[in-house]
């Protein structure tokens, strides 16, 4: 379900008339993912082009600058830095589109799942010498 979103304060349509490329008006549903642990905060995007989006999010103070914005609609994700933040609202600028169903996105979860088990593996590892000794 989509929140109620607010209204525009006048500093978000300043930075509007300042954008080169003009975004699309939306009201998508959509995911940002930041941290190791992939945590992760539901949002609306309200407007959208392909250098960035401006996304509405009920708790801020959680969203670190870079994240990763899931667009379940088309498969895609978007990796991306928080440019502004006014209120609820938050201005990304994206820094690499991909599908998340391409090799790619398969790929970068492998590899994520390889390296966590590989730190597991090392992190058993280094407790086992503890106790047994080198």
């Amino acid at each position: 379900m989509v929140a109620p979103i607010p209204i525009d304060s006048s500093a978000g349509h300043k930075i509007a008339k300042r954008r080169p490329i003009r975004r699309k008006q939306k009201s998508l549903s959509g995911r940002l993912v930041y941290g190791a642990e992939f945590l992760h905060v539901d949002c609306v995007i309200r407007d959208f082009n392909e250098k960035g989006a401006r996304v509405w999010i009920a708790e801020t103070d959680s969203v670190p600058d870079s994240v990763t914005l899931l667009e379940p609609s088309n498969l895609m994700a978007y990796d991306a830095k928080a440019m502004w933040r006014c209120g609820n609202l938050i201005g990304l600028s994206f820094n690499r589109a991909f599908s998340v169903d391409s090799e790619d996105a398969i790929r970068l979860s492998a590899l994520r799942r390889l390296t966590f088990e590989m730190r597991e593996q090392s992190t058993a590892d280094d407790a086992l010498q503890t106790v047994t000794g080198p």
